[in-house]
């Protein structure tokens, strides 16, 4: 207790890590040194706490994809609702929506590829058959609007991915 007075303050969270850290060297150290005590584990104790996610109703996510529809676009594409569709019914992190490159979405196999998932991973997605017929309609008019070279899936209107 007096080391954790010597090293400031840190919420009981972190102090706890850093206990665990020094209770898991003493544990290798008693292997060498027998005298060697390891600090009980009640000693700083703290459940990591992560943070509970928000589960979006289904009026809330109606409610999202009818505003997204309102963001002005000069062509009329709905890049911003199709978007948040795809992460309401695929459960796709944002950053993995926002990096789909045009290669990854295949709508006649009804399949998402994400490339450098959690972990550095690829993973596919199944699509519904609705969700690739809305993929498909949006990259064709993607296409003839903003032309047919898009590395990326999801273009702003400037062009930028």
């Amino acid at each position: 207790m007096n080391w954790k007075k010597q090293f400031g303050s840190a919420n009981e969270q972190t102090w706890s890590m850093r206990l665990g850290m020094v209770r898991n060297f003493a544990r290798w150290m008693q292997s060498v040194d027998d005298r060697t005590e390891v600090p009980p584990a009640e000693l700083l104790p703290s459940k990591i706490r992560r943070p509970r996610p928000y589960i979006y109703t289904e009026t809330e996510i109606h409610s999202i994809l009818r505003e997204a529809k309102r963001i002005p676009s000069w062509y009329g594409l709905q890049t911003h609702a199709i978007l948040f569709g795809l992460l309401a019914v695929s459960g796709m992190r944002v950053s993995e929506a926002i990096h789909l490159r045009d290669s990854d979405v295949d709508p006649e196999a009804k399949i998402l590829t994400i490339q450098h998932a959690k972990g550095g991973k690829n993973r596919c997605i199944a699509l519904s058959a609705s969700t690739a017929k809305v993929l498909a309609t949006y990259r064709a008019e993607r296409q003839y609007f903003l032309g047919k070279n898009a590395l990326a899936f999801f273009i702003q209107e400037s062009g930028r991915p």
